[in-house]
């Protein structure tokens, strides 16, 4: 069947026929029957059951609300097609008023405190709004006035927690597709997830002051949706905490229930109906639900606040927790990420010991709560910042702590490969040979393992095997050396990181221990090999250290001026003092400016000036506590 999409004459039709039966495409909170239709032929019906209060207030305050929602797609607009959205129009009314949402709350004595509390609390309503945005400013209220309600304490969430787990829905790492790009900074250590292994969607989240539950079915070319959020829990605590008979724990299993409850009976009556599913088009709800070419105003899907409020943020986050070998149920748990990332903050900005302080709080959580994997990364930037000052056996023994945790299980490999490389690489800057060997021969025997795949495989292969191949050769055993080199040598065709690794380890290590023809052979090899003015912008601090090499070479063995010369002024170009490792290639750098003027070109002056700047460098460090 051909597609045809809808024109305007025949949208405006469907509109004014659903008017007529008191369908509206303005999404006000009155409006309790709501449809869309879309330029894709995509037709939306949606029926609200709020729960309200039994006091009179001014403003539109809703205990919990509940929605039912239909979304399909038709080839075209025919007499049958009409006929389906007639019939569904009607049937989706009828079954409205055959549904109970049971009694409200019962407010005895507490009616003047709970209006006292929305009065000062909920913004004023603009008439005619649109309820996503109605909620958001609901959402924006609580979050700024969190101080006039009865706060949710660690043991409320566990018992809320334990209620949502009992009802089937666990903690998880899925996210629901209208959420796929992320959401606001500020939602991220307020927010959990809770799904069912189901095929169907089905999710729970969790916020401090916010609940939103929602299950998905794609049934006869139907997608449907059973929605409940509640923007009233903290109301509820606040009011009723001594009152044990009235529970957040006992009112959201209500919730779920019926939510539940009313998708079950829209499909039993599903069953019942013989559609002709040929006349609907099968769409994607992920594309065309969640697509921009949807009028927002008249989107009457319905979705969560939290995807409301990544719709008009600046900046998404991802909700993924990458740190976390299983999902968190509890707020410590991603409010201690946040540790994390401050931590990451405050060693790009030299506060090292303001970093260290968070993330000891952090490993002390995420121990406590099992979370191995973000222990391990918590180490991995621990020992960063001892590198960073110089403090090896600390930095060793970070990563000692790291190896233990990663052998009891439940580690990712690449996790694993870059403990022992890590381990490996400052044991053989400490020429502590045959303790380095041990861990790059390790990584080499996990790498041949075919069945071991991650993104840095080849990488970790490429750069082991040099290193190994420098120790082979220290030990004289020159057919595994040869062999490790060759490996190496194979990958760096396809890698410019193990390319340029390639030669500057090796020269820095026959430079190290007075090897200066190996390393001239090396040098030449490198000037051959390389094209110095097509290297991608992320290996610029591996192309600075290779061209101060060439540097140092062309000045002090050489004697060559223009060549030393011509290298030196390359390596201005990559300099950068942003970060540690940028400040001490420069320090390199100037001292090499300070040799070449004073031992080439005899320019004593000019020699001083450039030792200076190293000197003036080198105290910045110290202040920063780097020696």
């Amino acid at each position: 069947m051909a597609f045809t999409p809808f024109s305007q004459n025949e949208v405006q039709a469907i509109r004014e026929h659903l008017r007529e039966h008191e369908w509206y495409i303005k999404g006000t909170t009155e409006q309790n029957f709501r449809f869309s239709i879309s330029n894709t032929n995509l037709l939306i019906f949606t029926i609200k059951f709020p729960i309200k209060l039994p006091i009179q207030i001014q403003v539109p305050f809703e205990i919990a609300c509940f929605k039912i929602s239909l979304a399909f797609k038709l080839w075209n607009i025919n007499q049958n097609t009409n006929d389906i959205i007639t019939y569904l129009q009607k049937w989706l009314k009828g079954f409205s008023k055959s549904v109970s949402l049971g009694q409200p709350l019962p407010m005895g004595d507490k009616k003047k405190e709970f209006t006292s509390l929305i009065k000062n609390v909920i913004p004023e309503a603009i008439d005619n709004e649109n309820e996503r945005t109605w909620i958001n400013r609901i959402r924006i209220a609580l979050m700024n006035k969190k101080g006039r309600f009865e706060q949710l304490h660690k043991d409320d969430f566990k018992k809320i927690v334990k209620e949502i787990e009992q009802l089937g829905l666990k903690p998880t790492f899925k996210i629901p597709w209208e959420l796929k790009e992320g959401i606001p900074k500020m939602r991220i250590s307020d927010t959990l997830f809770f799904s069912t292994e189901e095929k169907n969607d089905e999710f729970f989240i969790l916020e401090k002051d916010y609940f939103t539950y929602f299950k998905d079915i794609q049934y006869k070319k139907f997608y449907i949706r059973s929605f409940l959020e509640s923007y009233a829990p903290l109301f509820v605590s606040t009011i009723f905490k001594n009152n044990p008979e009235i529970n957040l724990c006992t009112l959201l299993n209500s919730w779920i229930k019926f939510s539940r409850l009313l998708l079950n009976s829209v499909l039993k009556i599903f069953n019942t109906i013989n559609f002709n599913t040929n006349l609907l088009a099968s769409f994607k709800p992920g594309k065309e639900l969640d697509s921009n070419d949807f009028i927002r105003a008249n989107h009457n899907f319905p979705l969560s606040a939290l995807q409301y409020e990544g719709e008009i943020a600046k900046n998404l986050h991802p909700v993924h927790h990458d740190l976390l070998n299983k999902p968190p149920k509890t707020f410590t748990i991603i409010e201690h990420l946040n540790y994390y990332n401050r931590a990451e903050d405050l060693i790009n900005n030299y506060k090292f010991d303001e970093a260290n302080k968070l993330l000891i709080q952090a490993l002390k959580v995420f121990n406590k709560f099992k979370q191995k994997k973000a222990v391990v990364a918590i180490l991995f930037l621990l020992k960063k910042v001892a590198m960073i000052l110089g403090q090896h056996k600390v930095a060793i023994n970070y990563l000692d702590n790291a190896l233990s945790i990663a052998k009891t299980g439940k580690i990712p490999i690449d996790y694993i490969i870059k403990i022992h490389y890590d381990l490996g690489k400052i044991y053989f800057d400490l020429l502590k040979y045959y303790k380095a060997q041990n861990h790059f021969e390790i990584i080499i025997n996990f790498l041949n393992n075919e069945k071991i795949t991650f993104e840095k495989k080849d990488e970790y292969n490429g750069l082991s095997s040099i290193y190994l191949g420098l120790i082979y050769q220290q030990f004289e055993e020159e057919i595994k050396s040869e062999e490790a080199f060759k490996v190496a040598f194979d990958l760096m065709e396809e890698s410019i990181k193990i390319r340029l690794q390639y030669h500057l380890i090796r020269i820095q290590y026959y430079t190290k221990v007075g090897e200066l023809r190996q390393a001239e052979k090396i040098l030449k090899m490198s000037i051959k090999a390389i094209d110095f003015d097509n290297i991608p912008e992320k290996y610029n601090a591996i192309l600075l250290q290779l061209l101060l090499e060439l540097s140092e070479y062309f000045i002090h063995y050489k004697a060559d001026k223009k060549k030393a010369n011509f290298y030196l002024s390359r390596a201005k170009n990559y300099t950068d003092n942003q970060k540690i490792s940028g400040i001490k290639a420069t320090i390199r750098w100037n001292k090499l400016m300070r040799d070449f003027y004073r031992d080439i070109l005899e320019n004593d002056n000019k020699a001083l000036t450039y030792y200076k700047r190293s000197q003036n460098l080198q105290t910045q460090l110290r202040k920063m506590g780097i020696q």
